[in-house]
């Protein structure tokens, strides 16, 4: 897929057909969190990491759902060695570096991003016109 980032085009590898895709909004995050936690660990994550990775994955969920139009696609990938969750949108964001820094302490919001980079091993975001794409990866070994 090639996205429109920040004025410069930006690549997400292909990664094939998802092992699943679910659509979602506000009233089925408790459904993704669950899905996402059960196949990850399926796929051989380790236990203590799971509850972790869904929270990511859910953070950025969330955030589609309450900046990103209401709703989005969430893509799942089992790999011999990672967990691949990506997730879309309507929504458009203006710089894919955020999230990179510790929110601010006194500000309720701004955590979802800064949450999901920290349980995560990597995170891409891409936006184009019309929509943002989120990726994260994280090992099973």
């Amino acid at each position: 897929m090639t996205y429109r980032d920040e004025g410069r085009t930006a690549t997400l590898p292909e990664l094939g057909t998802p092992d699943w895709e679910l659509q979602f909004d506000g009233s089925t995050l408790r459904e993704l969190r669950r899905a996402v936690s059960f196949d990850a660990e399926l796929a051989g994550l380790d236990a203590a990491c799971v509850p972790e990775f869904a929270v990511a994955v859910n953070e950025i969920a969330a955030n589609s759902v309450k900046h990103g139009g209401g709703a989005g696609t969430l893509r799942f990938w089992a790999m011999p060695y990672d967990i691949v969750c990506e997730i879309e949108d309507a929504g458009v964001l203006g710089s894919s570096a955020l999230g990179m820094l510790p929110p601010d302490p006194d500000d309720p919001t701004g955590r979802g991003l800064w949450r999901a980079r920290q349980f995560s091993h990597s995170l891409s975001i891409v936006t184009r016109p019309g929509g943002t794409v989120i990726r994260m990866r994280i090992s099973t070994r």
